[in-house]
């Protein structure tokens, strides 16, 4: 069975190959699809990494830093692909904004997999076992959750995720 790192490795390879899909797209059609199972994937791979994984690697500690940036991270591309969602993909901005999304997810992902994920080696097979349960458990109710959002208003799904990253990164307020 796979562990939680493998987890996330996979959803980190999903996304690469949909960047790549989307590099050889050649309707809109195909980039506007592309673009919203971009945007899918990437929040519900963000809720369970602030919801169980990067909890979990902050306990073994000397790691918060790193942690904070990440999280700071998520919280900016998410804004950004809300952005790539929102938009029709003949808006002359819609390739753009996707481009500036896949440069900021790549770049997080190159320091995940470099500070974060051999610092998680350290919570044990045991407890790495455990948290992919969990995340096997709670992906499915994140992409519906995720899919409803998606075909709700808009103005609901920005306030929305912008609360839920507040709630992860613990700041709240207008910071």
């Amino acid at each position: 069975m796979a562990n939680a790192i493998d987890l996330i490795r996979q959803d980190h390879e999903k996304v690469r190959d949909l960047f790549d899909q989307f590099e050889r797209a050649v309707t809109s059609l195909q980039k506007k699809e592309i673009a919203e199972q971009t945007v899918m994937e990437l929040e519900v791979h963000a809720k369970v990494e602030e919801n169980f994984f990067y909890p979990a690697v902050r306990q073994v500690g000397g790691i918060d830093s790193t942690m904070n940036e990440a999280e700071e991270e998520h919280h900016a591309a998410k804004l950004l692909a809300l952005e790539v969602a929102r938009l029709e993909p003949t808006n002359p901005y819609f390739d753009a904004k996707y481009h500036v999304a896949k440069e900021m997810v790549l770049h997080h992902i190159r320091e995940e997999e470099s500070d974060v994920l051999p610092r998680a080696r350290e919570l044990g097979d045991a407890r790495l076992a455990e948290l992919a349960e969990e995340i096997e458990r709670r992906r499915l109710e994140y992409l519906d959750e995720v899919r409803r959002m998606l075909r709700g208003d808009l103005l609901a799904m920005i306030k929305g995720l912008i609360e839920r990253s507040r709630e992860a990164t613990g700041r709240h307020g207008s910071d």
